[in-house]
């Protein structure tokens, strides 16, 4: 069945949309089909498996999912053919694959007994190996109302010979148990065993800590190994506290004599909700932490242990560094805490896409120390970011336009090619080369062309009294940023210039002095 609906869709699905669609788009193509209109995308899908052998396929499918999952809330499928269908797409998907995760989401979202049994059984049998969206499956069953206390524990034995899958499944029952949404705490009755398996979990962190790894381990296998421990250990720690399970603890002990610190923050944070002053202490500890700080008094707070943490690690420029510490230690960024992060400036302006001004903070942080020490700035208020090469030589104002211009989107604010710009606006392209050299810059080489809502502006790598750097040519003036200053490339020169002809048109009062 293929239906004036079904065409798009299956065309995006096939990868003949040159341009990516729209969010937009995508609702009108997916998230209106009805029940008899899902089926035909999928057995069209089933017709064409070898489309699953092809990344970019995945992607364009891993798109599509939450909207077919979505359309499939509102129309009635013939539940044995769906949840077949979905099992058989599966089964054709790569295992690292993280579509398999989108798979299984739209089996939990439709949530009938079939589809939740395929769920079941394809996470037992054959589990994902995407850790990246390993949550994804387990989001639609947060909250199921008729989710009860044998599906959670059937769940959660199904997920224990996998540890990135079990420390979901835990987080799943922890969360229900904390909402209210299944009483007593589904784990409950297997504490015991779970704590067991926490005690041992850390002996093997221990060993790894200490040196002792794994025979013939690689790299990848041993830091697969740590994440799971941690992220499993993370889920344990939660269980034991709410199960008030006070046999264990001297197995959370074993969790916080780790060097993890964020384990550190979990075992001492389970303790504490068990009673135990020595988890209260060595909470109140870890405030000193820039990148657990905000974690650490989000559970002082619950505990009301909030007061008894210095009134340094509370203020706002304290939980900005926490904000930063945090966003650089997360595995797709540096992978680790800083060695120090500190505010430089703060000040409290407009900035785009924003209503009313906001506090926006200048941070510094480094790695390491001496010869090998690595410095850099970040930002925290609009966004929390920092680039990915250095950029602590620009001026307070420069940095703040960097961060704008690079976080901005608008549809007054696009760059076109030279080649384009030559076809379009020849004339005035070329009264903005003759300015440049009227102004004396040599070597000349044209970029791109930027339109700044009514503006056009040509960006251009040029030499100016023997020093190379980025010239950008706007209707009113010249702005040059020298090599030695800005240290990359032209986007991120024009991006400078972007923000900050916002920032001063969005703050008009005049500009605070550099130090």
């Amino acid at each position: 069945m293929t239906t004036d609906r079904v065409e798009p869709a299956w065309r995006y699905l096939q990868g003949e949309w040159t341009e990516p669609p729209s969010n937009r788009q995508m609702s009108e193509w997916f998230q209106r089909l009805t029940a008899d209109e899902i089926q035909a995308v999928l057995q069209l899908a089933n017709q064409a498996l070898e489309l699953l052998s092809d990344p970019q396929a995945c992607q364009r499918f891993e798109r599509a999912v939450p909207y077919l999952a979505e359309a499939s809330r509102h129309t009635t499928l013939d539940d044995e053919r769906f949840a077949g269908d979905l099992q058989h797409l599966y089964r054709h998907t790569r295992p690292a694959a993280n579509l398999r995760n989108g798979w299984l989401y739209w089996l939990a979202v439709v949530g009938s007994p079939i589809a939740l049994t395929t769920w079941r059984d394809l996470m037992r049998d054959d589990p994902p190996e995407c850790r990246a969206g390993i949550v994804w499956p387990f989001a639609p069953l947060l909250k199921k109302a008729d989710l009860g206390q044998s599906e959670l524990r059937e769940i959660l034995d199904l997920s224990m010979p996998h540890p990135a899958i079990a420390s979901c499944a835990l987080d799943l029952l922890n969360f229900r148990f904390r909402e209210g949404l299944t009483v007593p705490h589904a784990a409950d009755e297997r504490i015991g065993s779970l704590a067991q398996l926490m005690g041992s979990l850390a002996q093997q962190l221990a060993a790894v800590e200490e040196g002792r790894l794994p025979a013939n381990a690689s790299c990848e296998q041993i830091s697969r190994l740590v994440g799971d421990s941690v992220a499993l250990l993370t889920s344990l720690c939660d269980a034991v506290a709410l199960c008030q399970y006070r046999e264990g603890e001297g197995k959370l002990r074993q969790v916080a004599a780790l060097k993890h610190r964020r384990l550190q923050v979990e075992a001492y944070s389970a303790l504490a909700r068990m009673g135990f002053e020595e988890g209260r202490e060595g909470l109140i500890q870890l405030a000193a932490e820039p990148s657990l700080r905000l974690r650490v008094l989000k559970y002082a707070r619950e505990l009301g242990l909030e007061s008894r943490i210095d009134e340094r690690f509370r203020t706002p420029e304290a939980m900005a560094a926490s904000q930063l510490a945090m966003w650089l230690a997360e595995p797709q960024q540096m992978g680790i805490a800083p060695s120090r992060v500190e505010v430089i400036d703060r000040r409290r302006q407009f900035w785009p896409g924003f209503d009313n001004p906001i506090d926006c903070y200048l941070l510094r942080f480094e790695y390491g120390a001496g010869e090998r020490r690595m410095a850099n700035v970040g930002i925290v208020g609009p966004m929390v970011y920092a680039f990915d090469h250095d950029i602590s030589g620009l001026s307070f104002n420069d940095l703040y336009a960097a961060f704008a211009g690079w976080q901005v989107v608008h549809d007054e604010l696009y760059e076109i090619s030279m080649d384009e710009a030559y076809r379009t606006r020849g004339r005035e392209l070329e009264r903005q080369l003759q300015t440049l050299r009227e102004r004396a810059f040599q070597d000349i080489q044209p970029q791109f062309v930027a339109r700044f809502f009514g503006d056009w502006v040509l960006v251009v790598k040029a030499s100016l009294h023997q020093n190379r750097g980025i010239a950008i040519v706007d209707d009113q003036d010249v702005t040059w940023y020298i090599d030695d200053a800005v240290n990359v490339d032209p986007q991120f020169a024009y991006w400078v210039y972007r923000g900050g002809r916002l920032l001063r048109s969005f703050n008009q009062e005049e500009e605070r002095s550099e130090p």
